[in-house]
């Protein structure tokens, strides 16, 4: 029976995160998605060519380079296979992993084989999951990493416990606020079990010293990239994938996360560590990173599960209306996925926008400096190979505001002398414009800021135009 689930488990875990690449390749786009995936790409790649240099050679503020782990993985499975299949691949594979070692942590505890069924099917299930192990990611590494260090720690060997203190001591390499997440997570593994306080205590301790040793040298050196939070207005619709969100909770998950919450807090003095990660991890993502709602989408899903397994459970006066609830939560979670993995793989770039990148690598300088909404920077500086006023990044480093308000200055001024002025102080070459930015992305007029000074010759000129993707050249460089 164990042996089964675990099959059934990779089985399904293999066929969800390849069904995203599926669904491109049929439509005849073989690039990885996403925004992100090309900045870890593209420092995977500079790696490899030993060409990282400090600050970011492509980001027009001088940032430092956000430098983990994870690209050196990724810099050594892309000289092997390519940068193009390392990327698609390894993530895959690392959520593959990922499943496995979970299902061993499970094998821990005597939980019913219902619930650890449950568990797993969640866990695959989750829109997160989908991300994190679909696009190219550090997370797809530090979950693998956090979940393989517990497993070994559980263990009683020796060398198993060596093993997760290496496993612990690269944690804070991905950043110092991820350091907490194994703490509290052997914290209260310990507090259970007295007899693992002491290697709690000494995984502890090396934690906090490779911590401080390695953030204080990186704060020393100037190539510490400080991460401003903002707390959003759309923090909810980012939270919750049906609505929306890129790297969100599904909705069902969240009605069992209060169903769990509620059949748990009969025995809260039993299971108050499932309330207080829960707690933690909410403050974080909403305070400290949004993207720690990975982390907190493994506690919802362990709580959700629990939720399902009692609705499993509880006697029914009528059987049908316990077998309508089933399906309805089953089918809801199934429906998340599905439309969630859809989004995934239809999302950009696509061959229209490379093409437009590839031209405009083969028609600029290598020194110019290409203006696009912040939400394109990152495919221009890993495809175009050109340094972009602004990327995704951006908008978390100290001088964000000064770029935001050049771009929105350049954006939206229909004075041609103040723009020209702008544009020539800042070494701008080209304009590179999609759809989406004429769509309300950046502008919602047709004759709106930049739009209307584009129809002045002598300062701008349109080399490349397609159905979707115009490209623009400023002339009085």
């Amino acid at each position: 029976m164990k042996f089964k689930l675990f099959l059934i488990t990779v089985f399904v875990t293999a066929f969800l995160l390849v069904l995203p690449y599926s669904l491109r390749t049929l439509d005849d786009n073989p690039l990885f998605p996403g925004e992100e995936t090309y900045y870890h790409t593209r420092i995977a790649r500079q790696i490899l060519g030993h060409n990282i240099q400090q600050p970011d050679a492509f980001a027009y503020d001088g940032r430092p380079y956000n430098i983990n782990p994870y690209h050196f993985l990724l810099a050594g499975a892309g000289a092997i296979v390519g940068f193009n299949n390392a990327s698609t691949f390894l993530p895959i594979i690392l959520g593959i992993v990922s499943t496995i070692i979970l299902f061993l942590i499970l094998q821990q505890f005597k939980l019913h084989v219902k619930l650890k069924t449950i568990t797993l099917l969640f866990w695959t299930l989750s829109p997160i999951f989908i991300y994190t192990f679909t696009l190219s990611n550090p997370y797809s590494l530090l979950i693998p990493l956090n979940l393989l260090g517990v497993y070994l720690f559980m263990r009683k060997e020796k060398v198993s416990f060596v093993l997760s203190v290496i496993c612990f001591a690269m944690i804070p390499l991905f950043g110092f606020y991820h350091a907490i997440i194994p703490i509290m997570v052997l914290f209260f593994l310990s507090i259970k079990k007295k007899s693992r306080l002491k290697k709690f205590y000494t995984v502890l301790t090396i934690i906090a010293f490779i911590a401080i040793v390695y953030n204080g040298y990186l704060l020393l050196s100037g190539n510490y990239l400080q991460n401003i939070r903002q707390i959003q207005p759309d923090l909810i619709r980012n939270s919750i994938s049906d609505l929306g969100g890129k790297m969100g909770v599904g909705i069902f998950n969240i009605a069992l996360l209060f169903i769990g919450l509620l059949v748990l807090w009969g025995h809260r003095k039993k299971f108050y560590s499932a309330y207080y990660s829960f707690i933690i991890l909410a403050l974080l993502y909403t305070f400290i990173d949004f993207s720690f709602i990975i982390y907190l989408n493994i506690v919802v899903i362990l709580i959700g599960a629990f939720g399902f397994y009692h609705l499993l459970k509880r006697r029914w006066q009528l059987k049908i209306i316990k077998t309508l609830t089933q399906l309805l939560v089953i089918c809801g979670l199934l429906f998340s996925t599905v439309s969630y993995i859809d989004r995934v793989g239809s999302m950009e770039p696509n061959n229209e926008i490379v093409d437009s990148l590839l031209w405009l690598k083969s028609n600029s300088d290598e020194d110019g400096v290409i203006l696009s909404h912040e939400s394109n920077g990152f495919w221009i500086e890993y495809i175009s190979e050109r340094i972009t006023i602004s990327d995704s990044i951006t908008k978390h480093t100290p001088g964000a505001r000064i770029i935001q308000n050049l771009s929105d200055e350049v954006f939206y001024s229909r004075d041609l002398v103040e723009t020209t002025s702008l544009l020539q102080g800042s070494g701008v070459s080209h304009i590179w414009v999609d759809s989406k930015m004429g769509s309300g992305e950046v502008w919602t007029k047709n004759k709106e800021g930049l739009l209307f000074l584009f129809r002045n010759s002598e300062t701008f000129k349109k080399p490349y135009n397609s159905t979707n993707v115009r490209v623009w050249e400023f002339l009085k460089r």
